[in-house]
């Protein structure tokens, strides 16, 4: 929604996940909002979305300001919820984050939701791979460990597609000690591709991995149709997207930052 405008968009809500962070109150309940996907500070353009106590109905909300499910006021859901849980009088969001929520997808229907504290208070919320800091924030083991809790271990910097005829090696962007992250999860990608991502011609350009299958006629025939510019020169990432890896081919000054986007 843009004033009065609007656009239709299919709502993909596995996008939103991420990290949400106090900021002020609504209505007297904490308020807390989206932060970008790259490292977790705020967006500097960007409207993330929230979740809030709505009065009107009684129960903790996830919703986007911009995001209306009709665009008749009547319809509309209240407070605009996109997800919303049961009726509660609880001040704190952590105390119906387990129980179940129900989302809109054109209907109500019900859901489970996974919301924990990113905070930590000592070496085991860092699963001893690292320290908490004055922030409550791990501060993981240098080289060795990465994520919020220092979860993951250090990621591999090549990474061989086995799937069709792959597209060769993609490479961590950035190195073990500064790689760049997405949904904190690392970005791979392979540059200065060119041509049909098809197996019928250059065996290293193909994205069929991207697909876990060969590219059919029909695929092949809309790239040569809608990416002319794009296929002379362009680069293809893997990146996680909030709730399962994919393949994209970007034009190749593209840099996969999310501050803004």
């Amino acid at each position: 929604k843009d004033d009065d405008c609007y656009d239709p968009w299919h709502l993909v809500y596995p996008y939103f996940n991420g990290v949400y962070e106090e900021d002020g109150l609504y209505d007297g309940y904490p308020k807390y909002v989206e932060r970008n996907k790259n490292d977790g500070n705020e967006f500097q353009r960007t409207i993330g979305a929230e979740f809030i106590y709505c009065k009107r109905i009684n129960a903790w909300v996830f919703r986007h300001i911009n995001i209306q499910t009709s665009q008749n006021e009547e319809h509309e859901n209240e407070c605009s919820w996109l997800a919303r849980s049961q009726e509660t009088l609880e001040y704190d969001l952590m105390a119906v984050a387990t129980e179940e929520w129900f989302v809109w997808t054109g209907k109500k229907e019900s859901i489970y939701i996974h919301v924990l504290c990113n905070e930590c208070y000592g070496y085991w919320d860092c699963n001893y791979r690292g320290k908490c800091n004055d922030d409550k924030r791990c501060v993981c083991s240098e080289d060795t460990y990465f994520g919020d809790h220092c979860q993951f271990e250090s990621p591999c910097t090549v990474l061989e597609s086995k799937v069709g005829y792959g597209c060769g090696e993609l490479s961590l962007q950035g190195d073990e000690t500064g790689f760049d992250k997405l949904y904190g999860r690392p970005i791979y990608k392979r540059e200065n591709l060119s041509g049909i991502p098809s197996n019928s011609s250059s065996p290293e350009n193909t994205v069929a991995f991207l697909l876990g299958k060969d590219i059919n006629p029909v695929t092949e025939l809309w790239f040569q149709n809608h990416t002319a510019s794009l296929l002379s020169n362009y680069t293809v990432f893997l990146i996680f997207s909030g709730s399962r890896w994919y393949g994209s081919m970007l034009p190749p000054e593209t840099i996969i930052k999310f501050e803004d986007s």
